[in-house]
């Protein structure tokens, strides 16, 4: 700590293990007479070697005593086997099986074990542009009425793909989209 009257700690100790010039150890022991709380503070820089040495190793061995004492103080009756592990192989067991099931099969042999939410039949799909002031209401409210499903979009270029149930209502619906003053461009995929 940083005193008024530029007595440091550094220069304290110094003086304390006698590596201070003659005329600065006059000045501090000056200093000590007449101020109470620099001899407190000297006292206690020269006890402190003493205070660290002693106490059974308490510079020394510290952590050998901490973990004594905490193998001292653990209950007997902790389970050898953490449960962690035990989760971790049931866990890898049933990540096996899902595996095997892929990679076995569960499905038709002719076609993917799988579809993407996007995927749609061909001839059930169009792709359009909404003119730039129709709101996300008008949309839905056209989407409703000619029975379409967005699946994609938009896509760089500002076309949604829409996806019918089959392709009679796909061809009705091209109809009205292509009449409605909300679609700007209606394009068979």
């Amino acid at each position: 700590m940083d005193r008024t009257d530029g007595l440091n700690e550094d220069l304290l100790l110094a003086h304390l293990r006698g590596e201070t010039d003659p005329e600065t150890a006059a000045r501090i022991e000056a200093e000590a007479e007449a101020d109470p709380a620099l001899r407190a503070e000297l006292a206690l820089m020269q006890g402190l070697p003493c205070a660290l040495s002693q106490g059974d190793g308490a510079a020394e061995g510290g952590w050998d005593r901490l973990a004594s004492e905490i193998e001292r103080t653990r209950p007997a009756n902790l389970p050898h086997r953490p449960m962690w592990r035990i989760a971790a192989l049931f866990l890898g067991a049933v990540v096996l099986v899902q595996g095997a099931f892929l990679v076995v099969g569960g499905g038709a042999e002719d076609g993917p074990l799988f579809r993407t939410v996007s995927e749609a039949p061909v001839e059930a799909t169009l792709a359009v542009a909404f003119g730039p002031e129709t709101t996300a209401a008008e949309i839905e409210a056209l989407m409703r009425e000619t029975g379409a499903n967005i699946v994609d979009g938009p896509s760089a270029v500002g076309l949604y793909r829409l996806v019918f149930s089959d392709a009679a209502v796909r061809a009705a619906a091209q109809t009205a989209l292509e009449t409605s003053p909300l679609v700007e461009i209606v394009a068979e995929e």
